[in-house]
């Protein structure tokens, strides 16, 4: 038997020891308005919370039954926000971890809760917000539509938390004027509470507690009366960073101005934002064969980013890259809901002596399982180039289908098109996808990312996992790509496997395997890879090593990375990282940071980047992460490829 058949043979049967939760059960909870605001300390009062709805009806995710740790949640409403409490019981608490103590930092491997609510009501991902809150007390949330980093821009919202001898409590209240809705009538709202540990991962929650999570398995919110919407308003943020490089000084400034029409409906306008100082993210140094797809890190395109997403790199394409657009001196975007069901993402940017883009998005919901959009693109700098296109989805239980089109046309020259067709069928534990997609020859949109073009085929990907709550072993995980491609001239341009297996164990350590045989035209990629990992959901303490050898374009190749992240001392920690690729000669990279948190706003950090023979150091102090004005003081550049003699401040304000 083939490898490839053993392995899709091994994820049928992880399949089968899945339970499927039945969407019709889903949790229901009268919604009721609190006659007197409980008081936010981490204590559950005799009679704090009397008119809040109350749960203990919290499933664990794997075995979907009630945990051996069980939890309570009460939620209820006042006329400035929502409440919610959980009293998160433990048989062993000294064993509750919580490490994070700055906003919005990723909490895996911690102790955490998470209230999710759509106010919409729309059995939607897209329009549900999210906010988790560590046993430490320390905020994350994560806003619908996508919000930029100042926190009078996100908004703010109150977490307080207290660990007690048989757990820890934690009470959170989010103002209404954060969220997203519309109109002020009885609504019935999405919600779900949900509790990981840390010691163990395991995820209890009262809705949606199956691995493959679905917007229609959330619980309903009944009856709920908001108060009318905050009235329009406009806010400002401005920064002024003094500088002096190479013994020039200059001073640099810039304007946002946002308003917001309603709490679902924003515009804002950019003057002159400062892309320099933000940290942007570092392109490894691996083979591939196309362009390197990296990810957004500045604000401008974050804050409402999610309504202006145009089709992904599964497909034929990212049809908006917005790294395509560089630094420009005037930005203006309106984005958000239009109503219960539709969206729309509006940009445009402009250099006085360049480029000139624009992006359009418009996107419908016609129900949890069905969706429509619509968009286009233009370049104006120098092509002139005008993009559009399609895309639609519904599922149907566990089958799902989705179809994308997209057209791109420059002056005078003819229309090159794109198309994409797949059929997916997922379980818990268990996705499977068969695309068809076909790429003309020159389809190339100026702001798109598209890996590649001239081909015609299809690929099948399955991906099994299964979660053991029992043993030595935490997960087992294993995914195939079959990709079978040809170009205009009938000719492969892809065709072959890749196959990849790892298993988590109960100590915290992975352990991976992989396979590769794909053929590119005339030459063949033939690798085998491994990898390690100590540490696995603990980032002060996490060590890894992956290599893969073999040959990659008719080249013997050899890749190896070795990270390493370390807390040193209480809030002093180091990361490592080294990329060696020996194909033609011996390509390296090393990237090793220092961070010390001196308090949950001030952190001084320093990163340096050595490329072969070019090195690039820099060190920062900032002073954010809450409301009132932030300060950054920087030495270097932390975009430059070589070390830049650079003094900067930077600060920035709302009003």
């Amino acid at each position: 038997m083939s490898v490839v058949k053993l392995v899709g043979f091994a994820c049928l049967g992880l399949s089968c020891l899945a339970v499927a939760q039945d969407p019709s059960q889903y949790p229901k909870l009268k919604a009721h308005r609190l006659e007197k605001s409980p008081t936010l300390d981490g204590k559950l009062e005799p009679g704090e919370w009397p008119d809040a709805a109350r749960t203990s009806t919290f499933f664990d995710r794997i075995s979907q039954k009630p945990s051996l740790d069980p939890t309570e949640g009460w939620l209820g409403y006042t006329e400035q926000g929502i409440y919610v409490a959980w009293y998160c019981h433990d048989r062993s608490p000294d064993g509750i971890i919580g490490r994070e103590t700055i906003p919005n930092s990723e909490f895996f491997g911690e102790d955490f809760v998470i209230f999710s609510v759509n106010p919409y009501g729309s059995r939607t991902f897209e329009q549900t917000s999210s906010f988790i809150t560590n046993v430490l007390g320390t905020k994350s949330e994560e806003i619908a539509g996508g919000r930029t980093g100042k926190r009078e821009w996100r908004g703010d919202w109150v977490s307080k938390t207290a660990r007690v001898s048989d757990g820890w409590i934690v009470e959170i209240m989010i103002p209404w004027k954060i969220l997203n809705y519309e109109g002020a009538a009885t609504k019935d709202m999405d919600f779900n509470l949900q509790r990981i540990q840390g010691k163990s991962l395991f995820r209890q929650s009262i809705a949606n507690y199956t691995l493959n999570g679905r917007p229609e398995f959330l619980g309903r919110w009944e009856g709920v009366q908001p108060p009318p919407p905050a009235k329009a308003k406009i806010q400002f943020l401005s920064y002024v960073t003094p500088e002096v490089e190479e013994g020039r000084f200059r001073n640099r400034a810039g304007l946002d101005a946002r308003y917001a029409f309603s709490p679902a409906l924003n515009g804002l306008v950019s003057i002159s934002p400062d892309f320099r100082n933000i940290e942007d993210v570092i392109a490894g140094n691996d083979f591939i064969r196309t362009e390197r797809f990296l990810d957004e890190t500045r604000p401008f395109f974050i804050e409402g980013g999610d309504f202006l997403d145009m089709g992904g790199r599964f497909e034929f394409g990212d049809m908006y890259y917005t790294r395509r657009i560089g630094a420009f001196d005037v930005g203006a975007k309106y984005f958000g809901q239009l109503n219960k069901r539709d969206g729309i993402g509006v940009l445009t940017t402009m250099k006085f002596d360049g480029q000139k883009t624009s992006a359009i998005s418009f996107n419908r919901n016609f129900s949890a399982t069905e969706s429509a959009q619509v968009y286009a693109t233009t370049d104006d700098s120098t092509r002139q180039n005008l993009a559009s296109g399609f895309s639609y989805e519904k599922r149907v239980k566990n089958l799902g289908f989705d179809v994308s089109g997209a057209f791109e046309k420059d002056p005078g020259a003819k229309s090159d098109t794109a198309a994409s067709a797949g059929l997916n069928y997922q379980r818990p534990g268990l996705y499977s996808e068969v695309r068809y997609v076909r790429v003309s020859d020159t389809f190339n949109p100026a702001l798109a990312a598209i890996p590649w073009t001239n081909r015609e085929g299809f690929y099948a990907y399955i991906e099994a996992q299964k979660q053991i709550q029992k043993g030595s072993l935490r997960s087992v995980r294993a995914e195939l790509y079959k990709p079978q491609f040809l170009d205009g001239d009938g000719a492969v341009q892809e065709a072959g496997y890749d196959l990849d297996f790892d298993v988590e164990t109960r100590n915290d350590m992975r352990f991976g395997a992989s396979v590769s045989r794909v053929r590119f035209g005339n030459s063949v990629d033939a690798t085998t890879g491994y990898s390690i990992t100590s540490g696995v959901s603990n980032r002060f303490k996490r060590f890894g090593l992956f290599r893969n050898v073999g040959t990659e374009g008719d080249r013997p190749s050899v890749f190896t990375s070795l990270g390493a992240e370390y807390r040193i001392a209480k809030n002093f920690d180091m990361g490592l990282n080294q990329t060696i690729l020996e194909r033609d000669g011996t390509n390296r990279q090393t990237v090793a940071t220092l961070a010390y948190q001196l308090s949950p706003s001030d952190l001084v950090s320093s990163r340096i980047v050595v490329r072969n023979d070019k090195s690039n150091f820099y060190i920062s102090y900032r002073r954010a992460g809450f409301a009132g004005a932030e300060y950054y003081f920087i030495y270097g550049d932390p975009n430059s490829e070589t070390t830049r003699n650079r003094v900067a401040l930077k600060m920035v304000w709302a009003f």
